[in-house]
């Protein structure tokens, strides 16, 4: 069995304008591998995946959750929220005015320029240019 807890950071841009080679798969559970796709690249610094990996603590490595992996947890958010809670994290908000989170995935043939948003409100998606300032929802992943 797997819980996702999260971390809410402020708003951060995943870059300036590079493809980092992060999946555009917005059906994969990859955001581990996407964030340190995103981390490790020569060519230009994320400061969202930056401001992720200073999170790591205790040996858990905190990742930016892929489409995905924000699909699953918008659809499990309210059985998600009381252990988030337990965790000490910020529940996922319901609220659809306060909602949109980056995602680790990126836009398929607009990897250099766009990223995709999720709404933890309605579950929509929404590509935006990589240059914008949004929140980020750092997820770790505890397995028993």
């Amino acid at each position: 069995m797997q819980f996702t807890c999260g971390t809410l950071l402020h708003r951060h841009s995943p870059t300036a304008s590079a493809s980092h080679k992060a999946s555009s798969d917005i059906m994969a559970y990859d955001g581990n591998e996407n964030t340190f796709a995103l981390y490790d690249t020569r060519e230009t610094a994320s400061p969202m995946t930056e401001a992720v990996f200073d999170l790591w603590r205790y040996g858990q490595s905190a990742y930016v959750p892929s489409v995905a992996e924000m699909r699953l947890l918008y659809t499990m958010r309210e059985i998600v929220n009381p252990v988030i809670e337990q965790c000490g994290g910020e529940p996922l908000p319901l609220d659809e005015n306060d909602c949109w989170y980056w995602t680790s995935t990126e836009v398929e043939k607009q990897q250099t320029a766009k990223a995709w948003l999720y709404s933890m409100g309605s579950g929509a998606m929404q590509e935006t240019p990589k240059v914008q300032a949004r929140r980020v929802r750092p997820i770790i992943t505890i397995n028993e």
